[in-house]
């Protein structure tokens, strides 16, 4: 009989990996991009909750509109505004805080609807906020579509 080589077989598996300037660079680049990309998600977030507590405004003024009493000649906002918190917004109110209240009447405009930005999650960071019409971080639209500051409404 013949003897019979027993081999063995080698096989030699490739090791894969990253080295270490490989991961540094990785680090490095995804650190780059953050912070590149974290100043303007924060500004898209702002900028978001603005036009939701816009979209509440216009909410509030459609319902004070439906509820006036033409034969008093007045508006009823109790359905929207108890005196101290909205009651039909979506808006966070650590964000926004809404107000409605009678106005005088020279210009026609019997109640103004506000939302004044609040500092607690940066909303009164908003750009829209810099022009001279906003000195207060406040959003504004009364009964006869007057609005103010204007950069917010856009």
């Amino acid at each position: 009989m013949r003897s019979q080589k027993k081999s063995c077989k080698v096989t030699r598996v490739a090791l894969s990996g990253m080295t270490l300037i490989e991961l540094l660079l990785a680090v490095a680049i995804v650190a780059i991009l953050s912070t590149i990309a974290y100043p303007s998600f924060q500004d898209y977030l702002v900028r978001s909750h603005r036009h939701v507590a816009l979209a509440d405004m216009l909410r509030m003024q459609l319902v004070i509109e439906q509820n006036y009493d033409g034969a008093t000649g007045t508006f009823d906002w109790s359905a929207v505004y108890d005196g101290s918190d909205c009651l039909i917004c979506d808006s966070d109110p650590k964000r926004f805080q809404f107000t409605v209240a009678k106005e005088s009447e020279s210009d026609g405009a019997p109640y103004r609807i506000s939302a004044v930005a609040q500092n607690d999650l940066s909303q009164h960071t908003d750009a829209c906020f810099s022009s001279s019409d906003s000195p207060s971080n406040t959003i504004w639209i009364n009964a006869i579509n007057k609005r103010a500051p204007t950069a917010c409404w856009q």
